[in-house]
Protein backbone atom coordinates (compact mmCIF):
# COMPACT_ATOMS: atom_id res chain seq x y z
CA UNK A 1 0.00 0.00 0.00
CA UNK A 2 1.35 3.14 -0.70
CA UNK A 3 2.08 5.73 2.63
CA UNK A 4 2.16 9.04 2.55
CA UNK A 5 4.31 9.49 5.59
CA UNK A 6 7.42 11.28 4.20
CA UNK A 7 4.85 13.95 2.31
CA UNK A 8 2.76 14.23 5.23
CA UNK A 9 6.00 15.06 7.22
CA UNK A 10 7.73 17.45 4.80
CA UNK A 11 4.49 19.19 4.74
CA UNK A 12 4.18 19.32 8.18
CA UNK A 13 8.17 20.53 8.63
CA UNK A 14 7.25 23.50 6.47
CA UNK A 15 4.37 24.58 7.60
CA UNK A 16 5.66 24.98 11.03
CA UNK A 17 8.69 26.50 9.68
CA UNK A 18 6.35 29.40 7.75
CA UNK A 19 4.79 29.69 11.49
CA UNK A 20 7.78 30.03 12.94
CA UNK A 21 8.94 32.80 10.78
CA UNK A 22 5.84 34.37 10.81
CA UNK A 23 5.79 34.56 14.73
CA UNK A 24 9.79 35.96 15.06
CA UNK A 25 8.54 39.01 12.63
CA UNK A 26 5.57 39.75 14.97
CA UNK A 27 7.56 38.76 18.24
CA UNK A 28 10.32 41.50 16.61
CA UNK A 29 7.84 43.92 15.33
CA UNK A 30 5.67 43.62 18.87
CA UNK A 31 9.26 44.17 21.19
CA UNK A 32 10.05 47.06 18.46
CA UNK A 33 6.69 48.49 19.09
CA UNK A 34 6.40 48.31 22.53
CA UNK A 35 9.59 50.70 22.88
CA UNK A 36 8.26 52.74 19.95
CA UNK A 37 4.98 53.44 21.69
CA UNK A 38 6.84 54.65 24.94
CA UNK A 39 9.58 56.97 23.38
CA UNK A 40 7.18 58.42 21.00
CA UNK A 41 4.66 59.04 23.88
CA UNK A 42 7.31 60.85 26.21
CA UNK A 43 8.78 62.66 23.71
CA UNK A 44 5.73 64.29 22.56
CA UNK A 45 4.65 65.08 26.18
CA UNK A 46 8.09 66.58 26.72
CA UNK A 47 7.97 68.54 23.95
CA UNK A 48 4.74 69.96 24.36
CA UNK A 49 5.33 70.85 27.94
CA UNK A 50 8.53 72.07 27.07
CA UNK A 51 7.47 74.54 24.57
CA UNK A 52 4.77 75.92 26.70
CA UNK A 53 6.86 76.44 29.38
CA UNK A 54 9.79 78.51 27.17
CA UNK A 55 6.41 80.34 25.83
CA UNK A 56 5.53 81.41 29.34
CA UNK A 57 8.81 82.27 30.50
CA UNK A 58 9.10 84.58 27.43
CA UNK A 59 5.47 85.88 28.20
CA UNK A 60 6.57 86.41 32.28
CA UNK A 61 9.68 88.34 31.40
CA UNK A 62 8.12 90.69 28.68
CA UNK A 63 5.69 91.55 31.39
CA UNK A 64 7.94 92.47 34.02
CA UNK A 65 10.30 94.36 31.61
CA UNK A 66 7.17 96.51 30.45
CA UNK A 67 5.84 97.09 34.04
CA UNK A 68 9.70 97.42 35.99
CA UNK A 69 9.85 101.33 34.95
CA UNK A 70 6.73 102.33 36.52
CA UNK A 71 7.34 100.20 40.03
CA UNK A 72 10.74 101.61 40.11
CA UNK A 73 9.46 105.16 40.30
CA UNK A 74 6.95 104.10 42.36
CA UNK A 75 8.90 103.23 44.75
CA UNK A 76 11.37 105.87 44.38
CA UNK A 77 8.74 108.00 45.43
CA UNK A 78 8.14 105.58 48.21
CA UNK A 79 4.07 105.42 46.74
CA UNK A 80 2.74 102.19 48.04
CA UNK A 81 -0.75 103.03 46.62
CA UNK A 82 1.06 103.23 43.03
CA UNK A 83 2.77 100.26 43.39
CA UNK A 84 -0.38 97.92 44.44
CA UNK A 85 -2.27 99.48 41.12
CA UNK A 86 0.13 98.84 38.65
CA UNK A 87 0.91 95.10 40.56
CA UNK A 88 -2.55 94.24 40.66
CA UNK A 89 -3.19 95.52 36.32
CA UNK A 90 -0.71 92.55 35.15
CA UNK A 91 -3.65 90.38 37.01
CA UNK A 92 -5.56 91.72 33.52
CA UNK A 93 -3.14 89.07 31.32
CA UNK A 94 -5.05 85.86 31.10
CA UNK A 95 -2.06 83.89 31.98
CA UNK A 96 -1.04 85.84 35.47
CA UNK A 97 -1.61 83.99 38.23
CA UNK A 98 -0.06 85.47 40.91
CA UNK A 99 2.40 88.70 41.28
CA UNK A 100 4.25 89.91 44.68
CA UNK A 101 6.02 92.85 44.93
CA UNK A 102 9.32 92.86 47.63
CA UNK A 103 11.43 95.40 49.32
CA UNK A 104 14.86 94.88 49.53
CA UNK A 105 15.15 93.54 52.82
CA UNK A 106 12.75 90.66 51.66
CA UNK A 107 9.88 92.30 53.23
CA UNK A 108 6.48 92.09 51.69
CA UNK A 109 5.00 95.16 49.87
CA UNK A 110 2.27 94.10 47.84
CA UNK A 111 0.44 90.31 46.63
CA UNK A 112 -2.31 89.47 44.67
CA UNK A 113 -3.81 86.03 43.50
CA UNK A 114 -6.40 85.02 40.90
CA UNK A 115 -8.93 83.42 43.26
CA UNK A 116 -10.95 81.47 39.76
CA UNK A 117 -11.34 78.11 40.28
CA UNK A 118 -8.64 77.23 37.55
CA UNK A 119 -6.43 79.07 39.23
CA UNK A 120 -6.48 76.74 42.26
CA UNK A 121 -6.15 73.08 40.09
CA UNK A 122 -2.93 74.49 38.44
CA UNK A 123 -0.36 71.89 38.88
CA UNK A 124 3.63 73.01 39.55
CA UNK A 125 4.31 71.72 36.06
CA UNK A 126 2.12 74.33 34.91
CA UNK A 127 3.61 77.55 36.54
CA UNK A 128 6.22 79.51 35.66
CA UNK A 129 7.76 82.27 38.27
CA UNK A 130 10.16 84.87 37.46
CA UNK A 131 12.21 87.33 39.46
CA UNK A 132 12.68 90.88 38.29
CA UNK A 133 14.93 93.15 40.44
CA UNK A 134 14.03 96.27 40.40
CA UNK A 135 16.39 99.51 40.17
CA UNK A 136 19.96 99.77 39.11
CA UNK A 137 22.98 101.55 41.31
CA UNK A 138 20.17 101.11 43.99
CA UNK A 139 17.90 98.47 44.88
CA UNK A 140 14.63 99.15 44.88
CA UNK A 141 13.14 95.88 45.58
CA UNK A 142 12.25 92.55 43.55
CA UNK A 143 9.02 91.60 41.89
CA UNK A 144 8.28 88.18 41.58
CA UNK A 145 5.24 87.34 38.97
CA UNK A 146 3.82 83.80 38.39
CA UNK A 147 2.20 82.83 34.73
CA UNK A 148 0.74 79.83 33.68
CA UNK A 149 -1.17 77.98 31.44
CA UNK A 150 -4.13 76.31 32.38
CA UNK A 151 -4.75 72.88 31.48
CA UNK A 152 -1.11 72.14 30.12
CA UNK A 153 -0.70 69.25 31.82
CA UNK A 154 -4.07 67.43 30.43
CA UNK A 155 -3.05 68.56 26.88
CA UNK A 156 0.29 66.53 26.79
CA UNK A 157 -1.52 63.77 28.18
CA UNK A 158 -3.78 63.54 25.36
CA UNK A 159 -0.99 64.18 22.89
CA UNK A 160 0.55 61.47 24.36
CA UNK A 161 -2.37 59.37 24.27
CA UNK A 162 -3.07 60.41 20.40
CA UNK A 163 0.43 59.73 19.87
CA UNK A 164 0.20 56.20 21.25
CA UNK A 165 -2.73 55.65 19.19
CA UNK A 166 -1.06 56.77 16.28
CA UNK A 167 1.45 54.16 16.78
CA UNK A 168 -1.15 51.68 17.58
CA UNK A 169 -3.04 51.91 14.42
CA UNK A 170 0.17 51.47 12.41
CA UNK A 171 1.33 48.30 14.26
CA UNK A 172 -2.56 47.05 13.48
CA UNK A 173 -1.52 47.63 9.71
CA UNK A 174 1.82 46.07 10.25
CA UNK A 175 0.74 42.97 11.85
CA UNK A 176 -1.81 42.37 8.94
CA UNK A 177 1.09 42.68 6.86
CA UNK A 178 3.66 40.24 8.68
CA UNK A 179 0.58 37.47 8.53
CA UNK A 180 0.19 37.79 4.74
CA UNK A 181 3.69 37.34 4.67
CA UNK A 182 3.77 34.47 6.50
CA UNK A 183 1.15 33.19 5.07
CA UNK A 184 2.50 33.59 1.52
CA UNK A 185 5.96 32.07 3.06
CA UNK A 186 4.76 29.24 4.54
CA UNK A 187 2.57 28.52 1.17
CA UNK A 188 5.79 29.10 -0.96
CA UNK A 189 7.61 26.31 1.42
CA UNK A 190 4.64 23.80 1.73
CA UNK A 191 4.99 23.82 -2.25
CA UNK A 192 9.09 23.31 -2.11
CA UNK A 193 7.80 20.57 0.40
CA UNK A 194 5.37 19.08 -1.52
CA UNK A 195 7.43 19.25 -5.18
CA UNK A 196 10.24 17.76 -3.08
CA UNK A 197 8.11 14.99 -1.24
CA UNK A 198 7.02 13.95 -4.88
CA UNK A 199 10.43 13.83 -6.35
CA UNK A 200 11.93 11.23 -2.96
CA UNK A 201 8.37 9.59 -2.93
CA UNK A 202 8.57 8.31 -6.89
CA UNK A 203 11.94 6.15 -6.37
CA UNK A 204 11.26 5.24 -3.16
CA UNK A 205 8.05 3.85 -3.91
CA UNK A 206 9.50 1.84 -7.32
CA UNK A 207 12.64 0.34 -4.41
CA UNK A 208 9.53 -0.96 -2.77
CA UNK A 209 7.72 -2.50 -5.24
CA UNK A 210 10.96 -3.99 -6.70
CA UNK A 211 12.22 -5.61 -3.12
CA UNK A 212 8.25 -6.87 -2.80
CA UNK A 213 8.68 -8.93 -6.03
CA UNK A 214 12.11 -9.93 -4.90
CA UNK A 215 10.94 -10.97 -1.84
CA UNK A 216 8.12 -13.08 -3.97
CA UNK A 217 10.84 -15.02 -5.99
CA UNK A 218 10.53 -12.48 -9.07
CA UNK A 219 14.18 -11.99 -10.35
CA UNK A 220 13.48 -11.22 -14.50
CA UNK A 221 12.52 -7.52 -13.87
CA UNK A 222 15.62 -5.35 -13.33
CA UNK A 223 15.18 -2.14 -11.38
CA UNK A 224 15.74 1.23 -13.51
CA UNK A 225 17.92 4.11 -11.73
CA UNK A 226 15.84 7.00 -11.61
CA UNK A 227 18.66 9.11 -10.36
CA UNK A 228 22.21 10.07 -9.43
CA UNK A 229 22.15 10.68 -6.07
CA UNK A 230 22.09 8.00 -2.74
CA UNK A 231 18.79 6.79 -3.83
CA UNK A 232 20.24 5.86 -7.11
CA UNK A 233 23.38 3.94 -4.75
CA UNK A 234 20.48 2.48 -3.19
CA UNK A 235 18.89 1.32 -6.36
CA UNK A 236 21.90 -0.28 -7.80
CA UNK A 237 22.33 -2.20 -4.73
CA UNK A 238 18.90 -3.48 -4.83
CA UNK A 239 19.25 -4.47 -8.46
CA UNK A 240 22.65 -6.28 -8.01
CA UNK A 241 20.70 -8.41 -4.97
CA UNK A 242 18.25 -9.41 -7.49
CA UNK A 243 20.54 -10.38 -10.44
CA UNK A 244 22.54 -12.46 -8.18
CA UNK A 245 19.83 -15.21 -6.99
CA UNK A 246 18.94 -14.72 -10.34
CA UNK A 247 22.41 -16.08 -11.53
CA UNK A 248 22.67 -18.47 -9.21
CA UNK A 249 18.91 -20.04 -10.84
CA UNK A 250 20.40 -20.27 -14.07
CA UNK A 251 23.52 -22.15 -12.79
CA UNK A 252 21.91 -25.91 -12.10
CA UNK A 253 20.21 -25.94 -15.96
CA UNK A 254 23.24 -25.09 -17.49
CA UNK A 255 24.51 -27.93 -15.51
CA UNK A 256 22.22 -30.24 -16.73
CA UNK A 257 22.05 -29.68 -20.05
CA UNK A 258 25.83 -30.11 -20.46
CA UNK A 259 25.46 -33.34 -18.73
CA UNK A 260 22.59 -34.39 -21.19
CA UNK A 261 24.92 -33.37 -24.49
CA UNK A 262 27.72 -35.64 -22.89
CA UNK A 263 24.78 -38.30 -22.39
CA UNK A 264 23.44 -38.54 -25.93
CA UNK A 265 27.37 -38.16 -27.40
CA UNK A 266 26.54 -34.95 -28.90
CA UNK A 267 29.01 -32.77 -27.56
CA UNK A 268 28.80 -28.74 -28.20
CA UNK A 269 32.54 -28.86 -29.62
CA UNK A 270 34.82 -31.08 -30.43
CA UNK A 271 36.99 -32.96 -27.57
CA UNK A 272 39.89 -34.42 -27.25
CA UNK A 273 38.47 -37.61 -25.93
CA UNK A 274 35.02 -39.10 -26.17
CA UNK A 275 32.14 -38.64 -23.43
CA UNK A 276 32.25 -41.94 -21.96
CA UNK A 277 31.26 -43.43 -18.68
CA UNK A 278 34.16 -42.15 -16.66
CA UNK A 279 33.62 -38.72 -17.71
CA UNK A 280 29.97 -38.89 -16.52
CA UNK A 281 31.17 -40.42 -13.81
CA UNK A 282 33.60 -37.60 -12.98
CA UNK A 283 30.56 -35.00 -14.26
CA UNK A 284 27.62 -36.64 -11.03
CA UNK A 285 30.84 -36.90 -8.38
CA UNK A 286 31.80 -32.90 -9.52
CA UNK A 287 27.90 -31.97 -9.41
CA UNK A 288 27.34 -34.04 -5.83
CA UNK A 289 30.46 -31.81 -4.16
CA UNK A 290 29.04 -28.35 -5.49
CA UNK A 291 27.57 -26.31 -3.06
CA UNK A 292 25.89 -23.53 -3.75
CA UNK A 293 29.03 -21.14 -3.43
CA UNK A 294 31.04 -23.19 -6.33
CA UNK A 295 28.38 -23.14 -9.05
CA UNK A 296 31.17 -20.60 -10.90
CA UNK A 297 33.62 -23.46 -10.44
CA UNK A 298 31.10 -26.49 -11.15
CA UNK A 299 30.54 -24.41 -14.70
CA UNK A 300 34.09 -24.20 -16.00
CA UNK A 301 34.49 -27.51 -14.73
CA UNK A 302 32.08 -28.24 -17.42
CA UNK A 303 33.08 -26.38 -19.91
CA UNK A 304 35.96 -28.43 -19.65
CA UNK A 305 34.36 -31.01 -20.51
Amino acid sequence: MKSHGLKARLLLIAILAGLGISATLFMLEYLDYRQTRAAVGDQGERSLLTAELQRLDSLASDLASATAPSLENALRARDEETVSRIAAALLENHATVAVRVLRPNGSLIFETRRSNAWASTLTTEEQRTVRRELGDAQPLGTLELTVARPGLHSSATALRTQLQSVEQHGFGRKVWIIFGAGALITAMLALVAWMLAQRLERPIVELIRSAERIGEGDYTRPHQVTSNDEIADLEVALDQSRDSPRRLQQVPPLLHGRAAHCRHGRPRRALPAPCGEGNRQALISAKARTRPGDFHRAFCFVRWL
